[in-house]
């Protein structure tokens, strides 16, 4: 029975060599009486191949493809084609004439069944993305992207503004990868059209249904990246698409066109290096709040990170990495600004190679346990550092924290009426307006979940005071006064958050005030008002 096996195995790998010059479809079984498939093809030089497997619905198969040469070296493999399935996929120009032999196999033992092999071989355009342009594709090369355009159709770009754009991430990769360290995106072989170059689609992207200005996506696991040290078990290769003309948009202040593709670059580009780390990541935050921190860091004036900060800011209350609005998300690079200052320069880098190996705030927990913190003690120092805005770029804000209340003499204090109170991570900041003195504050009716904490204002300085559940505050020497409730719990379910209410007690105190705990920059604070 063996030698039977064996024969029709070899019988498919004859039949291959023959028929998959046209692009063949071939089905074959990976069990523990098969454990791989040998498939061969014939190619000429400057030929390129594609080849796919896919599997049935009832199949429980995790494929693995390996391409070999002439001479047996291996080309490419492939154990997932892209973060959502189990199918595989290789590519590859060849570089000689002769016969190359195809692999299939499967991951682990713990896997069997059904599959579908597809071999396809024709040009360079085979191994390009689906991509859909407006016009016919053409492409142009810079020393490390592969830009792929058109001058028809809605999807045209102008030269001008195409060797604006090639510059602009030219300038993303230098600043990122060769004056910052972050380490190179996983390669995607010669996907996109035959070179080992990362692939950058110029289309008309503000006018399709995403309307965005820039769109990163995977494609191509490759599991572990192999430009880092750690070894990852979800990065992937992409591509990025980017706006053709960045028409039909609100600029602000001393932007156009240009200063804000260059701000896109480095945002898009970001987000293939961080695909390097984890393609799967689910709290899309540290995503978009790292991307948008590295324009603040390496777009110099035509940064466009300060513009998201007011909408952050106008809800922290919400949880911290809130799905509820996906543009908070963007406003909370600032955070990743507190990291570097607190932690140093390599902090945010630092924080994603913990993104390797876990989810979410498990990561950031893991991260700051390396540096001798916990999640809610950065959050609280992060609530109170956006109150003082001490940030470099804090002039260009335009914003403030959000005044919930005003405290105006001893007595029972609570949130406006219009929201619950404060969720996750999140914080309520009250102007204490009473005539100066010393006074008792106590937390209450907040089923003993909350913190608060007295800022006091003075001339050259915040001073921060960590109260806990209460304590005493002395406003005699500031010229303002701010108490803010926080929220230090949290879980890893970002979409489910829910607010805590609570009640602040003031009253007269004789006792001794509590002791100042950090000590802020004044340079960029702006008094709170009650806004509409």
């Amino acid at each position: 029975m063996r030698k039977l096996c064996l024969i029709a195995v070899l019988l498919l790998a004859l039949f291959s060599t023959v028929l998959a010059q046209d692009g063949q479809v071939y089905h074959g079984k990976i069990d523990d009486s098969t454990p791989s498939q040998d498939y061969s093809v014939t190619l000429k030089s400057g030929d390129a191949v594609l080849i796919t497997t896919t599997t049935p619905d009832t199949s429980k198969l995790d494929t693995v493809l390996t391409l070999y040469d002439p001479e047996g070296k291996v080309i490419s493999t492939n154990d997932d084609a892209n973060v959502d399935t189990q199918d595989s996929q290789v590519a590859a120009v060849a570089a000689e004439d002769g016969t190359y032999k195809i692999t299939v196999t499967r991951y682990d033992n713990s896997t069997d069944g059904d599959y579908q092999l597809d071999v396809k071989v024709g040009d360079e355009s085979l191994l390009a993305y689906d991509v859909h342009m407006s016009g016919k594709e053409q492409t142009q090369d810079t020393e490390h992207f592969r830009f792929h355009y058109t001058v028809t159709g809605a999807d045209v770009v102008k030269p001008p503004f195409l060797a604006a754009i090639e510059r602009a991430f030219e300038n993303a990769w230098h600043v990122e990868i060769d004056k910052l360290g972050w380490p190179k995106p996983p390669s995607d072989g010669v996907m996109g059209g035959g070179k080992d170059l990362y692939d950058v689609y110029v289309i008309d992207v503000v006018g399709s249904p995403d309307e965005a200005l820039g769109i990163t996506s995977p494609e191509g696991e490759v599991a572990d990246n192999p430009n880092t040290p750690e070894v990852e078990q979800w990065a992937a290769a992409s591509y990025i698409e980017i706006d053709n003309d960045f028409h039909n948009i609100d600029f602000l202040p001393g932007q156009d066109a240009v200063t804000v593709m260059r701000s896109t670059a480095i945002h898009e580009f970001h987000h293939a290096i961080q695909m390097g780390y984890d393609a799967q990541e689910s709290h899309s935050w540290l995503a978009e709040a790292t991307s948008t921190w590295m324009e603040s860091v390496a777009a110099g004036k035509d940064q466009d990170a300060t513009g998201y900060v007011e909408t952050a800011y106008q809800y922290p209350e919400l949880c911290f990495g809130t799905t509820q609005d996906s543009s908070i998300m963007y406003g909370e690079w600032p955070f990743m600004e507190l990291l570097t200052d607190d932690f140093g320069a390599d902090a945010v880098m630092n924080l994603w190679k913990q993104i390797v190996n876990y989810e979410g705030f498990d990561a950031l927990d893991h991260y700051l346990k390396t540096v001798g913190t916990d999640v809610p003690h950065e959050l609280a120092r992060y609530r109170i550092k956006n109150l003082a805005r001490d940030y470099k770029l804090a002039p260009e804000f335009k914003a403030t924290v959000w005044l919930e209340n005003t405290i105006s003499g001893p007595g029972e204090w609570s949130h406006s009426s219009n929201i619950d109170g404060v969720q996750e991570l999140g914080a309520n900041y009250l102007a204490f307006a009473a005539a100066k003195g010393v006074y008792d504050i106590e937390l209450s009716g907040d089923e003993n979940k909350l913190e608060v904490f007295a800022l006091g204002v003075a001339k050259d300085r915040i001073d921060s005071f960590a109260l806990g559940r209460g304590g005493v505050i002395d406003t005699s020497a500031y010229q303002y006064t701010y108490l803010m409730v926080f929220n230090p719990t949290y879980d890893n379910d970002i979409s489910d958050c829910s607010s805590v209410d609570y009640k602040l007690e003031i009253t007269r105190s004789r006792g001794m005030p509590a002791a100042v705990d950090t000590t802020w920059n004044r340079q960029y604070f702006e008094p709170l008002k009650i806004q509409k």
